[in-house]
């Protein structure tokens, strides 16, 4: 089984786009170079810490904009740091709703949806 691995220039890079204060649109461009030609599976990664499918309950894959290729999935916490404090988090039940004020994607400059909502798999 393949895996993508992070070179060292982008495990630099990992810690820096994962502060929202400091993401910036030219950053995220140079990695997604860097990631399409250091990665040959099909295996989806986040787009900002690089990493594959972890906890798909805490933490899943997803794709919140019109972006695609190497740059189409996050990880909801890595979106989440990214979004920072203007989320708003509600539990009921089963269902975990998470809501923030209006953000645009820095690439595709689509704006993201207010909220997301993941339900747990029933076992």
């Amino acid at each position: 089984e393949s895996k993508c691995h992070a070179s060292p220039r982008m495990a630099r890079q990992k810690q820096y786009l994962v502060d929202p204060d400091h993401v910036q649109t030219s950053e995220l461009r140079l990695t997604e170079q860097d990631a399409a030609s250091n990665c040959t599976d099909n295996n989806p990664m986040c787009r900002i810490c690089f990493g594959e499918q972890e906890d798909e309950e805490s933490s899943p894959l997803i794709s919140p904009c019109k972006c695609s290729g190497s740059m189409k999935f996050v990880h909801l916490k890595c979106l989440r740091q990214w979004l920072g404090r203007n989320e708003n988090k509600r539990v009921a039940q089963n269902v975990t709703t998470y809501t923030w004020k209006a953000f645009h994607c820095e690439l595709c400059k689509e704006k993201l949806e207010d909220h997301y909502t993941h339900k747990k798999s029933k076992h």
